[in-house]
């Protein structure tokens, strides 16, 4: 597991001998980090973001100005090789590379997490299901679990996607340390959307005791919910434009900010790492949007092929065209 990072502490100490040989102890020289800490505040969920009046050059820099790759989620696993958001095609994405996951959940009727996009299970369900149709908000597990989708997948709990990374092993640094007493850093293996803002509870029960997972969601609501329910699990909101969400995801103290890559600027980044706001965009599947993604700064790209984006991310880095 990667180490949290911690918060600050009073200065150490250096000794001298005064003249008469008694030890007076001296304030040794202030490290960098300490200057950070004193330039920023910590927030809840244990990032530091620039205190007020300070200046913006404090702020994160974009993962390419780091001399690193922006990391690839897997959108619903490998949706373009897979069925999406089964476990198959989680497998596919971690096999594929995927630094990251990322899959939506809603509530069924008896208040288990399940791993779905829609809110039914209508366009997902193949045509030799059992149940075919119906509204996950209306359906128990048990029903639930009647449902086939293509090459004989079935819908997966949460509890059953945490499972899976847990089989795959611990978390692997993907930032290197930025000083000899600060440890390196980890990002979430999993996304969870929170789709109905009505499972953000259940799902906090789930992962407040875990360090790799992280709650995103296009709903204010679920985010306050997770940040009062599991103050210590990073929320991202998710949007399609920059402006409003970079402020709104600050002003609920969010890790990060995830916009649609059609719509995403360098502006829009900038402004965001400003805040001390980490950056996704979603879903690169066209070398365009990939580009657009690398050239606005991004520290994370969603697409639906990981092994495609983590291939075309190395040739554009590299220069070639």
């Amino acid at each position: 597991m990667c180490p949290m990072r911690q918060g600050g502490s009073l200065p150490l100490l250096h000794g001298r001998r005064g003249p008469h040989g008694a030890r007076v102890e001296t304030p040794r020289p202030r490290t960098p980090r300490e200057d950070d800490e004193e330039r920023t505040v910590m927030t809840t969920n244990g990032r530091r973001r620039p205190a007020p009046g300070a200046e913006q050059t404090d702020a994160p820099s974009p993962a390419s100005a780091r001399g690193l790759r922006p990391r690839v989620v897997g959108h619903r696993g490998a949706a373009l090789l897979e069925p999406e958001n089964t476990l198959r095609s989680f497998r596919r994405a971690l096999a594929d590379g995927a630094d990251t996951l990322e899959c939506d959940v809603h509530l069924t009727r008896d208040g288990h997490v399940a791993v779905m996009h829609d809110a039914t299970i209508d366009r997902t369900a193949d045509a030799s299901s059992p149940r075919r149709t119906g509204a996950l908000a209306e359906l128990t597990r048990a029903e639930l679990d009647e449902v086939r989708l293509p090459r004989g997948e079935v819908v997966p709990s949460l509890e059953e996607l945490l499972a899976l990374l847990d089989e795959t092993g611990p978390q692997s640094p993907t930032e290197p340390a930025q000083s000899p007493t600060e440890p390196p850093q980890c990002a979430p293996r999993l996304l969870v959307e929170v789709k109905a803002p009505d499972a953000a509870a259940a799902v906090c029960r789930l992962v407040t005791e875990r360090e790799d997972v992280a709650v995103i969601s296009f709903h204010p609501e679920a985010l306050a919910t997770v940040r009062e329910l599991a103050p210590g699990t990073p929320v991202v909101l998710v949007a399609d434009h920059g402006d409003a969400a970079v402020a709104l995801a600050h002003d609920l103290g969010a890790h990060g900010v995830a916009l649609d890559v059609d719509h995403v600027s360098a502006a829009d980044v900038a402004r965001a790492h400003g805040l001390g706001l980490e950056v996704n965009v979603w879903t690169a599947n066209t070398e365009d949007q990939l580009r657009r993604g690398l050239e606005a700064g991004a520290d994370s790209i969603s697409s639906d092929d990981p092994a495609w984006a983590i291939r075309q991310r190395e040739r554009l880095a590299s220069g070639n065209s």
